[in-house]
C-alpha cells in the first residue's frame, strides 16, 4: 500500500497512494533547515491539493500536527473493525515515520516530573493558535505512540523477518520504541485542580473569555470578522478541542469530569466549524442531556439540507454528514471499540419511540434496535459475533438477542480490602500508637475495627481496656496514629493494588456506569492517587465529609448523591459487615468480597475483586423478546 522506500527519503510527496501530502525527513537530511526543520519522521499537511502543503496561515494549518495522530487512530480502527493484519503491517512504515514526530516536538519535562509534554502546536480548535500542550493533540499522540509501539510488538511476534527489514530501512532501534511507549505513559493530561476540568492547553484557562454576546449574529462566524490574534488571546472555542478528544478516546474518563468539561467549554464554543456539531453531539448523548444532544445531532444531520452556514453552495460538509451517522452510533447508541473489542451503551431519548442501526464488524453484519426498554441485536450475516452490551457479553451465533436496560446507574467501592490492601498498615499504626499509650491491642481487637473510621476505631480501643481520657488527648492520639499511617502508606504504587481491580473500575466505565468512592479513610484520595486509580472516580467520600461513619448509610447515601443517581439505582462494594449493612441500610445492592459467612447480609459475594463480573454488577437480567 505504502511504498515509501521507493518514494525517496527527502521528496516532497505527491502520489495518489497517500491520501494526503507528507513531509518525510530522515536523520542526516541534508535539508534538515527546510520547512519544519524536523531530523526525522514523516507529517502529513493540514490541507494540500497537489501534495504540497497549501494553507497560508501556517498557525491554523502547518502547525495541527494531530493530523498524524488522527491519521493513526484511523488506522488502529481499521485494524479493530476489520481484523486486516496484512493492511495494517503495510502501512505500518507510515505509522512508524509519523510516531516519530512526536518525540521531535515534545519532551519528557523535568519541570512537570518527567511527563511528556508537547510545544507548539494548534489544535482542532483553530481560535487558539501555537500552543504548548494543547489537551486533544496530546491525547492523540498518546494513542498514536501506544498502537505503534504494540503494531512493533506484534509484528516481532508474528512476522520477525518482515519486521527486522522494515527496522532496517528506516533505521528503527528497541530503544525508540521504548521510548514511544515511556513517552505514552508519561502524556501531560491534566486536570485543572480548581476548576475540575480538563485545560485546552497550557494557557488557555488563564486567558480573558471573549465577549460572546455582544457580538451580532451577523458577524459570525470569527474567523471572517476578527483579526487571528486577537481571536488567539482570548478563552473562546471555534469548536470542541477537549470535547473532541473525549468523544474520540475519553473512554477512561469518568462520566462526572465529562460533565464538567461539557458545562465549561459549551459556553465558550462557537460552533463556527460543521466538525463541532458532532463531538458535542457524542458526549452530550453520552452523559444524558438529551435536549443538547438532540439539538447537536440535528445541526450535523441539517447543515447541508437547511444550508445553515450558508455556505453549502461551496460543496457538501462531507465530515458533518459522517458526523450525524457518529451522533447516533456512538452517541446514542454508545459505540467504543475497547481494547480490540466492540462495546455499545445503546439508550433511547425520550423524544424517539426507537432507532435502528447496522455495523458491519470483522466480516459479520450486525443489526442494532433500540427502544427505552432496551436493545435488540440481530446476526444479518457472517461468522458469529462477541460484543458487549453496557459491559455485559453477548454471543450472536444466530437469530436475535435482546438486553434490557441496566437496572444500576452507580457502583461505590470501599477502598480497604476491596481495592488494596491498608489494613497491615492500619494495624501497625495502631499498634505503634497503643504500645507508646501502654494500650493493649492485639488482631483480635484490630478485626473490630475494619471498616470504622479512627474516631470510632480509638474509642473502641479505650473501651476495650478501660480508659477515659478528655478530646484534646484523642485527638492527639489520631493525629499520631494517622501519622504513622502515612508513614507506611507512603511507598504505595500501583503495584500494590489487587490483582483485577483496576480492570474491574475499567469495565464499570466501559460499560457507562458512574464510580463512586466512599471510605471511612480520611486518607482514601492520597491512597488512591498513589495507586494510580484516582483519575477513574467520578467522586470520593470519605470520613471528613460525613459525621456518622458505617454502619450508617451516610456515606453511601452521600456518594449517591454526589453521583447523581437514586440509591435504589447504585450497587455497593464492602468487605466489612459494617459496610455491607449500610449499603442495605442505604437501599442499594450489595456486593461483598471475602467470607460468605461473616458478609451474609450481602446480595452476592465473592471471593475477591478480580472474580467481580459486569453480570454480579449489573445483573442477572434474562433475555426477552422488546416490542419494538
Amino acid at each position: 500500500m505504502l511504498d515509501l522506500p521507493a518514494l525517496g527519503s527527502n521528496q516532497l510527496l505527491n502520489q495518489q497512494d497517500w491520501l494526503v501530502g507528507v513531509v518525510l525527513r530522515r536523520a542526516g537530511s541534508p535539508r534538515l533547515g527546510f520547512s519544519l526543520g524536523h531530523r526525522n519522521g514523516a507529517l502529513y499537511p493540514w490541507r494540500t491539493i497537489g501534495g504540497d502543503e497549501c494553507s497560508a496561515h501556517y498557525p491554523t494549518g502547518a502547525a495541527q500536527y494531530h493530523i498524524n495522530a488522527d491519521i493513526a487512530y484511523a488506522l488502529s480502527m481499521y485494524r479493530a473493525v476489520t481484523g486486516d493484519e496484512a493492511l495494517v503491517r503495510d502501512a505500518a512504515e507510515m505509522l512508524f515515520e509519523t510516531a516519530r514526530i512526536w518525540l521531535e516536538i515534545g519532551h519528557f519535562n523535568p519541570r512537570r516530573g518527567g511527563a511528556f509534554t508537547i510545544h507548539g502546536v494548534t489544535g482542532p480548535d483553530e481560535y487558539t493558535g501555537l500552543v504548548d500542550n494543547d489537551f486533544y493533540t496530546n491525547a492523540m499522540a498518546r494513542r498514536h505512540l501506544d498502537f505503534a509501539a504494540d503494531l512493533a510488538g506484534d509484528m516481532a511476534h508474528d512476522c520477525p523477518e518482515m519486521f527486522e527489514q522494515l527496522k532496517r530501512r528506516i533505521a528503527l532501534s528497541e530503544q525508540e520504541i521504548e521510548q514511544w511507549r515511556a513517552a505514552a505513559a508519561a502524556m501531560w493530561l491534566p486536570t485543572d485542580p480548581q476548576l475540575g476540568v480538563h485545560p485546552q492547553d497550557d494557557s488557555f484557562l488563564d486567558k480573558p473569555a471573549f465577549a460572546l454576546a455582544d457580538v451580532p449574529a451577523d458577524r459570525f462566524p470569527l474567523l471572517l470578522h476578527h483579526h487571528p490574534l486577537l481571536l488567539f488571546r482570548h478563552r473562546l472555542c471555534k469548536q470542541g478541542d477537549v470535547i473532541q478528544a473525549l468523544s474520540l478516546v475519553g473512554e477512561t474518563v469518568p462520566l462526572a469530569i465529562k460533565r464538567r468539561d461539557l458545562a465549561y467549554y459549551a459556553p465558550l464554543t462557537t460552533h463556527d466549524s460543521t466538525l463541532s456539531a458532532t463531538a458535542f453531539a457524542i458526549l452530550t448523548a453520552e452523559t444524558g442531556d438529551d435536549a443538547e444532544a438532540l439539538a447537536f445531532h440535528r445541526e450535523a444531520a441539517l447543515v447541508d439540507l437547511e444550508d445553515r452556514h450558508g455556505n453549502s453552495h461551496h460543496g457538501v460538509h462531507m465530515a458533518a454528514m459522517a458526523g450525524s451517522w457518529s451522533a447516533l452510533a456512538m452517541g446514542w447508541g454508545g459505540l467504543r471499540v475497547i481494547g480490540g473489542q466492540l462495546h455499545l451503551r445503546p439508550r433511547c431519548p425520550a423524544e424517539w419511540q426507537s432507532y435502528r442501526l447496522r455495523l458491519h464488524w470483522r466480516g459479520s453484519l450486525v443489526e442494532i434496535t433500540v427502544n427505552a426498554a432496551g436493545a435488540n441485536y440481530r446476526l444479518c450475516e457472517g461468522p458469529p459475533l462477541t460484543l458487549f452490551d453496557h459491559g455485559r457479553v453477548i454471543t450472536l451465533d444466530k437469530g436475535e438477542f435482546t438486553m434490557p436496560r441496566p437496572q444500576v446507574d452507580a457502583v461505590i467501592f470501599d477502598l480497604d480490602g476491596v481495592l488494596t490492601d491498608t489494613a497491615e498498615a492500619h494495624f501497625q499504626a495502631w499498634k505503634r500508637l497503643c504500645d507508646e499509650e501502654g494500650l493493649p491491642f492485639d488482631r483480635p481487637l484490630n478485626a473490630q475495627l475494619k471498616g470504622v473510621d479512627r474516631a470510632a476505631s480509638l474509642t473502641l480501643i479505650l473501651d476495650a481496656a478501660g480508659v477515659q481520657t478528655n478530646e484534646d488527648a484523642r485527638s492527639a492520639m489520631m493525629a499520631r496514629k494517622n501519622g504513622y499511617y502515612r508513614e507506611a502508606i507512603a511507598h504505595y504504587s500501583p503495584a500494590d493494588l489487587f490483582p483485577g481491580a483496576r480492570e474491574c473500575l475499567e469495565a464499570c466505565l466501559a460499560a457507562g456506569l458512574r464510580i463512586g468512592l466512599a471510605s471511612a479513610s480520611r486518607n482514601a484520595r492520597d491512597v488512591i492517587r498513589a495507586l494510580g486509580i484516582e483519575g477513574l472516580f467520578d467522586c470520593v467520600t470519605d470520613a471528613a465529609t460525613i459525621e456518622r461513619g458505617k454502619p450508617d448509610p451516610e456515606i453511601f447515601l452521600t456518594t449517591a448523591r454526589t453521583l447523581g443517581c437514586d440509591p435504589s439505582r447504585c450497587v455497593g462494594v464492602e468487605d466489612a459487615r459494617a459496610g455491607v449493612a449500610a449499603i442495605k441500610g442505604a437501599g442499594m445492592r450489595a456486593i461483598g468480597i471475602g467470607d460468605p459467612m461473616e458478609l451474609s447480609a450481602a446480595d452476592i459475594v465473592v471471593p475477591t475483586i478480580a472474580s467481580l463480573g459486569m453480570e454480579s454488577l449489573t445483573g442477572p437480567f434474562t433475555a426477552t423478546t422488546l416490542p419494538i
